[in-house]
């Protein structure tokens, strides 16, 4: 018993930090999206990815799906809340809306709030978790992960094809991050990020999306973090999309 609940009081953080740090299997979107050859000019990419890439002032929604990781298999509810470049706020839910976890992201830091199996507070620098994690984070970046836009700038980058799939690589000095596009369409379908220092990847990919506001969002994302010591599945359904401005991040550190 003492074994479980040591599992469960590490679920909620490994996992709100597993979804920092995304920072298999390639399926063509549902929905209509532009189509059409992007070629391999890297400017010519450059430009129809940034001119169809989601951007919002406010943005909240709910991610329903399932954690695999830690000998856990769960159930959750993931509801977001994101002000464009400043914060986001995510609230952990189990079954019976029960709240697991809560986080605030902001420009600077990251603040994690565990409520079961017993409480727990944990604040992070971005920068402290950046340089433990080998790989550059923002809030900017986490927003750009969960909305399937690029998460690097082009230049630099290289291009090649793959059957119907471009491929688009951007490397850093400590990591590799490859996106990949299906039939030309502009819209990322598969973030991999792979250190290039230790050992671990993050493979997101997008499978699904709908029309929000004129632009093509994610609508389903599976998530999958592989570390030496640690490997963790998350797959989420979006629902409950809304542009409306957010006027409250409800987040109180214990005393």
């Amino acid at each position: 018993m003492v074994a479980m609940h040591s599992k469960i009081k590490l679920f909620s953080f490994i996992l709100l930090s597993s979804l920092l740090v995304s920072a298999c299997g390639l399926r063509k979107s549902a929905g209509e999206r532009k189509t059409g050859s992007m070629g391999t000019d890297i400017k010519v990419i450059e430009k129809a990815v940034m001119e169809n890439a989601f951007e919002f002032e406010y943005l909240s929604f709910r991610g329903a799906g399932r954690f695999e990781g830690m000998g856990i298999q769960q159930n959750l509810t993931l509801n977001f809340r994101m002000q464009r470049h400043e914060k986001v706020w995510i609230s952990v839910q189990a079954m019976l809306g029960i709240e697991v976890a809560r986080a605030l992201i902001t420009k600077d830091s990251i603040y994690i709030i565990q409520n079961l199996p017993e409480r727990n507070y944990r604040e992070y620098s971005l920068d402290s978790l950046s340089s433990m994690l080998s790989v550059p984070l923002s809030v900017t970046q986490l927003q750009d992960l969960f909305v399937g836009n690029p998460l690097l700038p082009y230049k630099g980058a290289q291009v090649s094809m793959h059957g119907d799939s471009l491929l688009v690589e951007k490397r850093t000095s400590d990591f590799i991050l490859r996106e990949f596009f299906m039939n030309g369409n502009p819209k990322i379908i598969r973030n991999l990020l792979q250190s290039s220092i230790q050992e671990g990847k993050a493979d997101v990919n997008y499978l699904e999306f709908q029309e929000v506001n004129t632009k093509q969002m994610p609508s389903k994302v599976n998530i999958f973090v592989q570390r030496p010591d640690l490997t963790v599945k998350l797959d989420l359904n979006y629902t409950n999309i809304s542009l409306e401005p957010i006027s409250q991040f409800p987040f109180r550190k214990p005393n």
